[in-house]
């Protein structure tokens, strides 16, 4: 093949490992060059991979999309009619099952991401993707039919199983969709790419609840089953997507597939301004090389991802793909109804709640600048630290006697959390989550991380409630003591074991885990 080479034996260098015990050949050939270009630069540089790589967003934004319409179709009248009980007042769907219903799609994504990072490594990202699309039209048909059963518990019990199924799709697309990224987008675009998540995942919610919106009065069936079906169009862009996209380069060299890997690698990087990408290849090589290397005697299992220097970068995964939970992300999430219980009326709090969704969008879209001008760490610690500050602030007027400062001061307090969470930790927990794992690992490390990701938003969902329900705890606002706890934890914790890997190429990062840096000391970090 034209322009494809092994790397060879002269071209490596030895390294001894911290322990002394033995020496590996690790390549020299795959460290990042000292400067890295703008992401202006970078854009042109590499137009197929971020044309790519934004069609894959629609992943995301179905993942949204199905977060709020199927999360929303219980404020329905209708629905409520066909699954609820019947009161004085009207309709309602029944506690037990609204209850359970929310843990479904967490649940599901859970299993989800597991069964990614397994598959994903047997089949590839592409076809990965592919199946968790087929997985949402699926669970979408379920949806649609599931009020045909003949008895209401009929109906509500399999409603739970087709949200928990369409979960599954989201755990198997976001975790597939993360790792192609991860492994394919340059270290100068890994930010701004990765700031796509949260932003993408906003549009899909919007999209939801606007779908939910206008057809909230429709009447009969017709209006929450129309809902339902706009899942079927939303859900065919990144299945189409699935089908253009080239596979992952480093999972078909990790396959033995050099020649595919090498065509994989041209479709995405060669262009006007990149028209040689041989070099790059062989870094790349090189990388997977040296990774296998590292762990000759042992194979690709979930097991690996806890054995030796894998064990901290899988355990630092974990970490961050907790944060947006820990830092309030779904009590911010829940403000249209939080909001109420200190005192807001109904269309104030829902007022609210969409003005904290544009201004969450305009904050993720300043991460793209805040990803490249700073670096992750100091955007996780200071935005961290600042929200920690604000949650006091909140708890703190939760204890003040209720009044019109108490009523507004905690709908603005969550405005500017979503501000200030917006630059800096909601979007660099993902972009330090894709880059943390060695490449070899990536598909089963992600798996993890979504997985607890959806194990924490569950906890915390299901136990808010009973903090700041009036017919519970009835803390109002000073549940904010809570997340005084977390992101306080959160800080500390992020100061000892998040490091700064801005810039670094996957092999820079391999080395300087093996070499058993410090977090602080990463950034000092340079190659012999």
């Amino acid at each position: 093949m034209t322009g494809v080479k092994d790397t060879p034996e002269e071209e490596y260098v030895q390294l001894e490992e911290l322990d002394s015990r033995s020496s590996i050949k690790v390549a020299a050939l795959p460290l990042a060059e000292d400067e890295q270009p703008s992401v202006k630069e970078s854009l042109r540089r590499w137009p197929r991979l971020t044309l790519y790589a934004l069609s894959l967003t629609s992943g995301i934004m179905l993942w949204g999309f199905d977060m709020s319409l199927v999360g929303n179709l219980a404020s329905m009248p209708e629905f409520q009619k066909v699954f609820g009980l019947q009161v004085d007042d009207g309709w309602i769907i029944a506690s037990n099952w609204l209850s359970i219903w929310n843990i479904a799609s967490n649940l599901g994504m859970m299993l989800g991401s597991v069964i990614a990072g397994w598959l994903g490594d047997k089949f590839g990202r592409r076809k990965m993707v592919a199946i968790g699309t087929t997985i949402s039209a699926v669970a979408a048909a379920l949806l649609f039919v599931c009020d045909t059963m003949p008895t209401r518990d009929a109906r509500c019990g399999f409603f739970f199983f087709a949200k928990t199924i369409q979960g599954l799709s989201n755990g198997v697309l976001t975790t597939s969709i993360q790792t192609w990224m991860s492994e394919t987008v340059p270290a100068s675009l890994r930010g701004p790419v990765l700031a796509l998540f949260p932003i993408f995942q906003l549009v899909g919610q919007i999209i939801g609840a606007v779908v939910i919106q206008v057809l909230m009065d429709v009447p009969g069936r017709r209006g929450y089953r129309t809902g339902i079906a706009t899942m079927w169009p939303v859900g065919a862009v990144p299945f189409v997507a699935a089908f253009f996209m080239p596979e992952s380069p480093a999972w078909l060299l990790r396959r033995r597939l050099t020649d595919q890997a090498f065509r994989a690698h041209q479709r995405l990087e060669k262009s006007k301004r990149n028209p040689n990408t041989e070099h790059s290849f062989e870094k790349l090589q090189a990388t997977i090389r040296h990774e296998e290397q590292v762990a000759a005697e042992t194979r690709v299992s979930y097991k690996q991802c806890f054995t030796g220097t894998d064990r901290r970068r899988t355990l630092l995964v974990i970490g961050v793909m907790m944060l947006p939970e820990l830092f309030g992300q779904h009590l911010v999430g829940s403000a249209s109804y939080f909001l109420q219980q200190v005192g807001l009326n109904a269309s104030t709090a829902n007022l609210f709640f969409i003005v904290g969704i544009a201004l969450s969008m305009v904050s993720l879209v300043v991460s793209w600048w805040t990803l490249t001008r700073f670096g992750r760490r100091v955007l996780t610690l200071s935005t961290l630290s600042a929200v920690t500050i604000l949650w006091l602030a909140v708890g703190i007027v939760g204890c003040l006697r209720e009044g019109m400062f108490t009523r507004w001061f905690v709908p603005v307090s969550f405005m500017v959390i979503v501000i200030v969470a917006g630059v800096g930790v909601w979007p660099a927990s993902y972009v330090i989550a894709s880059e943390t794992s060695s490449l070899r690992l990536r598909a089963r490390t992600q798996g993890i991380g979504w997985l607890v990701n959806g194990l924490t938003s569950g906890i915390i969902g299901a136990t808010g409630p009973y903090l700041y329900n009036a017919d519970a705890a009835d803390a109002g606002a000073k549940t904010g003591f809570l997340f005084v706890g977390l992101a306080g934890i959160s800080v500390v914790v992020a100061y000892f074991h998040v490091p700064e890997m801005k810039a670094r190429s996957p092999a820079e990062i391999d080395q300087m885990f093996e070499a058993g840096l410090k977090a602080p000391e990463f950034r000092a970090w340079k190659a012999l």
